[in-house]
């Protein structure tokens, strides 16, 4: 039997994230693509550290403002969304992805010679998803 729920796995795109929670998320857009830049750091602990995220050109990508994301109605329907210090983690893999599983075949064929990544990012007040074919570049900046 196919599973239907979206699974929203840790991920860490480089080393260091650990217990750190992302307090401010920006998102960056021009001719090569799709960038995010996460302030990581240990609430209550420190400066910030910025994570760079490259993600080439992208399927496609939201963003939302606090408490609009669809995953809050997931939470609240039994998804378990890994935590970090009471809030989610901030970088996400989605497996099984419902946005993903939304294209028609049609729209599919636009990216079907490589398999579709959801990503999810999470700050303290925005989220943003990124759904990508290619490989993601991530550095301490």
């Amino acid at each position: 039997m196919a599973e239907s729920t979206a699974r929203y796995i840790k991920w860490e795109p480089v080393e260091g994230i650990g217990n750190q929670t992302c307090v401010d998320l920006r998102v960056f857009e021009d001719d090569s693509g799709l960038a995010l830049v996460l302030q990581l750091c240990e609430l209550r602990k420190g400066d910030p550290s910025p994570l760079k995220l490259t993600f080439g050109h992208v399927v496609a990508y939201a963003s939302y403002e606090e408490f609009a994301h669809p995953s809050l109605d997931h939470a609240m329907q039994g998804v378990n969304i890994p935590l970090n210090n009471g809030f989610p983690y901030p970088c996400l893999a989605v497996h099984n992805s419902p946005w993903v599983k939304a294209f028609s075949p049609a729209r599919a064929m636009a990216f079907a010679s490589k398999p579709c990544q959801h990503y999810s990012f999470y700050s303290l007040d925005r989220t943003v998803d990124v759904l990508t074919t290619q490989p993601v570049h991530a550095e301490w900046v």
